[in-house]
């Protein structure tokens, strides 16, 4: 992976193994898994702020405004030649922003994955299956109740799974609701957090 930073614009781009490198029985090296190559970039663009308020969610007491807006993409090349699996590549992105001042912090997401399956997976290899979509949204915010100690904060999260690549069936939607806090002892080096 490289990485460019320059002024209020960062860029990285990467190759790497995909995101199920290792899956296939077990066989965790490079030749084996499901992905034969990745390609990975992204670009943001910090309206406010500094970069290092964006390595975490978190916004701490007295913190100036940061506000930083970004996008990936990243596709992966099927192996294929699996025994009884089709040749699926998957193009995934992400849009997202992050606002953090003074104790509050708020971020949101909308993602995607396509998936492109090139030959049948199903028993026989003779029926085709069609391309799968997957996309979502993430909304989360948490404040500092208590500067630096207690933070509660909220995420929502709504998922629209595509169809399963064997079968062409389609999955139900699912909406997910997290309520929790974080009480920190010293930052990120001792905290507690439920959910």
């Amino acid at each position: 992976e490289a990485m460019y930073t320059c002024g209020n614009i960062r860029l990285s781009a990467g190759v790497n193994d995909g995101i199920r490198a290792g899956e296939i029985g077990g066989t965790n090296d490079f030749h084996n898994d499901s992905t034969d190559v990745a390609f990975t970039g992204r670009a943001e663009y910090k309206v406010m702020g500094d970069w290092g308020q964006f390595s975490d969610f978190n916004s701490w007491s007295g913190e100036e405004t940061g506000i930083l807006v970004g996008a990936a993409i990243q596709y992966d090349k099927d192996e294929g030649g699996d025994a009884g699996a089709g040749d699926t590549d998957r193009l995934m992105w992400t849009v997202d922003g992050s606002v953090v001042v003074g104790g509050f912090n708020a971020y949101a997401e909308a993602f995607g994955l396509h998936n492109t399956t090139s030959h049948s997976t199903a028993a026989g290899g003779s029926a085709t299956v069609p391309d799968s979509d997957s996309f979502g949204y993430l909304f989360q915010a948490g404040y500092m109740v208590i500067p630096d100690k207690l933070e509660p904060f909220a995420r929502y999260e709504y998922i629209v799974p595509g169809s399963d690549l064997d079968t062409g069936t389609a999955y139900d939607p699912a909406s997910i609701v997290t309520v929790a806090d974080n009480y920190y002892f010293r930052k990120h080096d001792a905290k507690f957090t439920v959910d």
